[in-house]
């Protein structure tokens, strides 16, 4: 291994798989295959320092009111926490050094982070019933006002243009004073400070949520097939008697389902991924874009509970799954298994497209080619200069070429 920045190391390209079994530590070769993945750009490790770490320091806040500043502080003080359990930095580290390791974000590492702040910015923005986007504007809108104020910038009106106008007007005072505007960001949201308390935005009322019986069917022939498939598939895996070898087929079998049914549905998966076992009973929800069915699977039957539409921006919880279900479970979170599925097992979702794609690319490559190597004609698909006639020296090849492209075309 090569450290290539302090504290970051990775192998050496030319290390092969052999090489690594070859020393007998099983470890190491847990730690390259890891590495390898998806050609190094594998997200396990991500994926570890969510439920690690992020999961544990966020379980019971309630961040329904908090600002995407809020969230991206703590999460900034999660890396400098989880760097000084390392003992990366010590009591004497510098506030300087402090923010460089914050910005390196080396131990959550950008992955995580990002993630973890776009997943809650966008679960807030659920909560309010907004769009993800419009929640970042508004956050935005707010920062530009404080810098502006703080600067002693008019904002002329309401419009997004008119922020960006004082943004700029702010941006041009500062660079008279050669003042970088990333220190004033810096300054006015207070984002690496520390702050006990996150400043909760305004809470909006947000109703009960009361589901809606749904009269339409909400899945065609063959989508029930499907879930029936998958249904059994879960009990066979996960039910009273299930057995856990099963566990990598019938994860593949929901990755498949999930594809099949969002073709027609926007979003279609198991409610959170998480299923529930309660004595010799799977209670699964199945979230089609806001309309929610339950099934209560056992060895002898599958019985659909429940087929309810909710109102936009409503959460479907653990509680509120049992609430419909008439029963409690047992958590089986789906979620961390299907993260480490190994790269062979999980399904090739759009590969046909892709390679069709690069098939006809290869086939424009190959006319493109065939235009260049075509000298008498200005454009072999529009009449040529001079055909058949003394004076095209290269009539004879340039029909020639223009028949063998068109068969290759014809044929591919």
């Amino acid at each position: 291994m090569r450290e290539v920045e302090p504290g970051v190391y990775t192998f050496n390209t030319r290390l092969t798989r052999t090489q690594i079994e070859s020393t007998g530590d099983k470890a190491l070769l847990a730690l390259y295959l890891r590495a390898e993945r998806y050609g190094g750009m594998g997200c396990l490790n991500a994926v570890d320092h969510v439920h690690e770490f992020a999961a544990p320091y966020f379980e019971g806040k309630n961040v329904a009111n908090w600002s995407l500043l809020d969230i991206d502080r703590a999460l900034l003080r999660l890396e400098l926490s989880t760097a000084k359990r390392r003992g990366k930095i010590t009591g004497d580290t510098s506030q300087e050094d402090k923010v460089r390791l914050m910005q390196r974000k080396q131990n959550l590492g950008m992955n995580a982070i990002l993630s973890i702040s776009l997943a809650l910015a966008r679960g807030v923005a659920h909560v309010r019933g907004q769009d993800l986007y419009e929640f970042l504007r508004e956050e935005l809108l707010v920062i530009i006002e404080r810098l502006a104020a703080a600067h002693g910038v008019a904002i002329p009106g309401s419009r997004f243009d008119d922020y960006l106008a004082a943004l700029r007007e702010v941006n041009t005072n500062l660079e008279a004073q050669s003042l970088p505007l990333y220190a004033a960001l810096r300054e006015v949201t207070g984002i690496y400070r520390r702050h006990e308390e996150p400043a909760a935005m305004p809470v909006p009322y947000i109703p009960p949520v009361i589901p809606v019986p749904d009269e339409e069917e909400s899945f065609s022939v063959q989508e029930h097939e499907h879930i029936a498939a998958l249904n059994q598939s879960l009990l066979a895996s996960y039910g009273a008697l299930g057995n856990a070898d099963e566990h990598k087929t019938t994860l593949r079998r929901y990755l498949q389902t999930m594809t099949f049914l969002g073709q027609r549905h926007r979003m279609f998966e198991i409610a959170n991924h998480r299923i529930f076992k309660a004595g010799d009973t799977l209670i699964v929800p199945y979230d089609a874009h806001g309309k929610l069915t339950i099934y209560l699977l056992r060895e002898s039957s599958e019985q659909l509970v429940t087929q309810l539409r909710l109102p936009h921006g409503s959460l479907i919880t653990d509680e509120f799954v049992a609430e419909l279900a008439g029963m409690q479970g047992e958590v089986i979170d789906l979620e961390l298994e299907i993260y480490h599925l190994e790269v062979d097992d999980m399904p090739a979702i759009q590969v046909a497209r892709l390679r069709d794609l690069a098939r006809l690319l290869r086939r424009l490559n190959a006319v493109a080619a065939a235009m260049k190597r075509c000298t008498c004609c200005v454009s072999w698909w529009r009449a040529c200069a001079a055909p058949r006639t003394a004076a095209c020296p290269a009539a004879r090849t340039c029909e020639r070429d223009r028949a063998r492209t068109s068969a290759s075309w014809l044929n591919s």
